[in-house]
């Protein structure tokens, strides 16, 4: 039996970065980014909006919200609920 080839090194713009994962099969994956390297979108289909403190705001039309410690309260598909020490606590989904 052989192991799928790994993912060693990729070039971005000049930048250089290692990536560290298994190839599936028949799939290539392929990614844009800003200015500053958020990811902005993936395989062309998706798309991501970050904001300055770079979180992702929107994924395609989905909106995330975050609380003024930064952490993600809502990503469409949960509700999450964080303690005093922005530890998770709770997690609810949206489409019960």
């Amino acid at each position: 039996m052989t192991s799928a080839p790994k993912i060693k090194e990729s070039g971005l713009r000049g930048r250089r970065y290692t990536a560290a994962g298994t190839q599936i099969s028949g799939r290539q994956f392929a990614y844009d980014q800003d200015e500053i390297g958020n990811r902005i979108s993936v395989n062309s289909s998706t798309s991501y909006t970050a904001n300055n403190v770079n979180q992702y705001t929107a994924i395609n039309s989905q909106n995330l919200t975050y609380d003024t410690d930064g952490n993600m309260l809502s990503d469409g598909n949960w509700t999450y609920t964080w303690d005093g020490e922005n530890r998770l606590t709770r997690m609810v989904s949206t489409n019960l």
